[in-house]
């Protein structure tokens, strides 16, 4: 034990004091004996000692208040076990999704920011960790306006990463760190991965209490045709149930009821009508998880694809795979009689076997794939048009090597390359092999989709830039009639090319185009009652791309403006990432990590950062002996 004022001890020889009042007070007394007073003698010796053990008591009580209130004022403490100078305190606070479970009518999220309110020393300086912010050096006093700030977010800081940025601190302040992880729990798959990688950091972990989770998850919803919507749900208990609604401005379109029998994924299908999901919601009965049991949809107009095929002959299977009047606009034109404003305003432009290309076409295409336009092209191999396509570039890049005089068969699908990518249930390698009898050598520029026998290209692209090796006369080639050239050219149009969804995930890597025309120095927004983002965007003259992927954005209607007008409207939702989890994880994660209350764990933390101050014990010493003192003077007899 050590003293912060140990001057003050020397009051101690104060306690002389009352000790000498004490003997001061002894008196002699003369005995005079009177006759017939023997039975009193007794009585008068049994008195004289009672008086006697009271003054002791009173002078004992007093020496013990009068010591107390000494060393009360010397501000006794025993000293902490390590010096706190070298250690830092730091808190997560996990602030993911999962953290809306709710338990006796309260989520995680709040019961755990009402702990830390409530435990959370006063004289602490501290660093604070969210999932997606850092607070530094706190304070307790500033704690609660803090806490205010951490909203649940879509991002997950694996155990990993914040270990990560745990270990970079403790180098960087060459410093220990006493960290308290506060989490759920819920979607850590290795137990393993919570526990410290070095011994400069010390956990101790923190788990709001709750309940077994029965959670039913909207996962997705896509259009199955015209008439019907097919809805996607997950279930983290292979037996439950519930109702889903599908509403449009509130207006009840239909609902269903939901059963899982020993699964955990199902769909479930809608009848609906073109204008019933105008700004529609999908509405699961409540549970304990609430963020993912409303999902929100709208289906826009769709806008035709236009598609520019410059070449009037041999255009027939054009024709037939583009014959959909309801999704593409077609225009099949010599290049003669190709305009400026058809190029600049097509989706998808063919160039289908010219026999030469102008300088003011090949211009206009270099432009068009600038701005992010797919380009087709179909070589020709007439005699003049060999020498043409040989010394083809587009922005530097030379397109072929070779002509070449051989029948090869097209045999290789790049099943990895986007065009292809979740298009084919198995990877197919024995089919009905096409094959050409004339073609070009592509250079390595490009990116080989489909391929000869040898492994060189058939059908290739570089950016935005499509090429194939032959031209598909009859007499060169039996392309047309694979079933490869429609699958082909319909993904080449949507490539890179993606019209309105039925909704987005917020935060996900979305580019969405949008026919729409402004000028160059005005913006698009997306605003939602009273706030408003700015996605980044690409201005290309006759439609304008967005790239959400930067956008973190709440659940809900957006509107796309253009100042005060409405271009377009687009729906959001959260991941549900966070929805997925066991329904015993917390008990694995209870068996597997020692766990404390924060009381405990603040408790455990003062007794070995922080010297255990006695000051108040000796002061309520003192009061206790003086209270002592006054009822031996009143009532001991």
């Amino acid at each position: 034990m050590v003293f912060k004022n140990p001057d003050i001890l020397y009051a101690l020889f104060a306690l002389l004091i009352p000790i000498l009042i004490h003997l001061f007070q002894f008196r002699r007394y003369k005995t005079v004996w009177f006759s017939n007073v023997h039975a009193l003698k007794d009585l008068k010796k049994q008195s004289r000692k009672s008086r006697e053990l009271k003054k002791l008591l009173i002078l004992l009580t007093r020496l013990l208040a009068l010591t107390a209130l000494i060393l009360a004022f010397a501000e006794p403490e025993i000293p902490a076990q390590k010096e706190e100078e070298e250690n830092q305190l730091a808190i997560y606070l996990d602030n993911s999704l999962s953290m809306l479970v709710e338990h006796q009518n309260l989520t995680l999220l709040s019961r755990a920011k009402q702990d830390l309110l409530a435990n959370l020393p006063v004289d602490k300086v501290f660093t604070l960790y969210s999932n997606d912010e850092i607070f530094r050096d706190l304070k307790a006093d500033e704690l609660e306006d803090i806490l205010l700030k951490i909203r649940p977010t879509e991002i997950n800081l694996s155990p990993k990463n914040l270990y990560l940025k745990l270990k970079t601190e403790a180098d960087k302040s060459n410093q220990r760190i006493s960290f308290i992880y506060i989490s759920d729990f819920l979607n850590i798959e290795n137990t393993e991965d919570l526990k410290s990688p070095t011994e400069t950091i010390s956990t101790n972990y923190y788990q709001p209490e709750f309940s077994d989770i029965q959670n039913i998850s909207i996962e997705n919803a896509q259009l199955k045709s015209d008439r019907e919507l097919e809805v996607a749900l997950h279930s983290n208990l292979n037996n439950s149930q519930g109702s889903l609604s599908l509403l449009n401005k509130e207006q009840l379109i239909g609902k269903l009821d939901v059963q899982f029998k020993n699964e955990s994924e199902k769909e479930l299908i809608f009848k609906v009508n073109p204008n019933d999901l105008k700004n529609a919601e999908l509405h699961l009965n409540q549970d304990q998880l609430a963020y993912d049991n409303t999902f929100y949809l709208h289906q826009s107009q769709k806008a035709l694809k236009r598609i520019l095929s410059i070449g009037e002959q041999k255009s027939e299977f054009i024709k037939r795979i583009f014959n959909d009047q309801s999704k593409y606009e077609l225009n099949i034109k010599d290049q003669t009689k190709v305009e400026l404003i058809d190029i600049q305003s097509a989706d998808l432009i063919i160039l289908n076997a010219l026999p030469e290309i102008s300088t003011s076409l090949k211009a206009s295409l270099e432009q068009a794939l600038k701005n992010q336009q797919n380009v087709i092209i179909i070589p020709s191999h007439s005699e003049g048009a060999q020498q043409e396509y040989l010394r083809l570039n587009f922005g530097g890049t030379q397109i072929f090597k070779t002509h070449l005089n051989q029948e090869q068969k097209i045999t290789k699908i790049n099943f990895k390359h986007p065009l292809y990518k979740d298009v084919f249930t198995d990877q197919i390698q024995n089919f009905d092999y096409p094959n050409t009898k004339q073609s070009y050598k592509i250079t390595s520029n490009f990116q080989p989709i489909l391929s000869y026998a040898n492994r060189s290209a058939f059908l290739s692209h570089r950016d935005h830039l499509f090429v194939f090796a032959a031209d598909f006369s009859k007499e060169n080639s039996n392309f047309k009639q694979s079933p490869l050239i429609i699958l082909s050219f319909i993904k080449i149009s949507e490539y890179k090319n993606k019209t309105q969804d039925l909704f987005y995930i917020s935060g996900d890597k979305n580019e969405v185009k949008f026919d729409v025309q402004i000028p160059k120095d005005q913006i698009l927004k997306l605003v939602k009652e009273d706030q408003e983002f700015i996605p980044e965007q690409r201005n290309f003259g006759q439609n304008i791309t967005l790239n959400l992927a930067s956008l973190k954005l709440e659940a809900g209607h957006y509107a796309l403006m253009n100042d005060k007008d409405t271009v377009a409207q687009m729906s959001f939702n959260t991941t549900r990432e966070e929805s997925h989890f066991e329904k015993d994880n917390h008990e694995i994660i209870s068996k597997n990590l020692t766990q404390n209350s924060l009381q405990e764990i603040f408790t455990n933390y003062n007794a070995e950062y922080n010297a255990i101050a006695l000051w108040k014990w000796m002061l309520i010493f003192a009061i206790i002996c003086f209270l002592a003192e006054i009822l031996l003077i009143r009532f001991l007899k």
